[in-house]
């Protein structure tokens, strides 16, 4: 495994760790939005602000981790471009924008 490959593998372990924390989130669900009766009379009590906040971070989590794993490659090579560019001995009349 060459170390590209191990850091494509903990970028995408990052990935898992998101849709772990939109797990979590999904299960305090239930506290939001919680089912009174009392006698005939039914209502819901939904705590709106705390529950936009909640699905908001479920959205986020899940989207940033769909992201993540899609585009792995591209986010590990813009990360380490700089990096490569700076450390890379450049010939004589070669300047920095040709190397790759």
């Amino acid at each position: 495994m060459t170390f590209r490959q191990f850091a494509v593998v903990m970028i995408r372990l990052q990935a898992f760790w998101l849709f772990l924390n939109a797990a979590i989130d999904v299960v305090y669900l239930p506290r939001y939005i919680t089912f009174h009766s009392m006698f005939s009379r039914s209502e819901w009590i939904v705590s709106t602000r705390e529950l936009c906040t909640l699905l908001l971070r479920i959205l986020v989590n899940v989207g940033a981790g769909v992201l993540i794993i899609q585009k792995a490659e591209k986010l590990l090579s813009w990360i380490i471009k700089d990096l490569v560019s700076e450390q890379a001995v450049q010939p004589e009349g070669q300047s920095k924008d040709d190397v790759v």
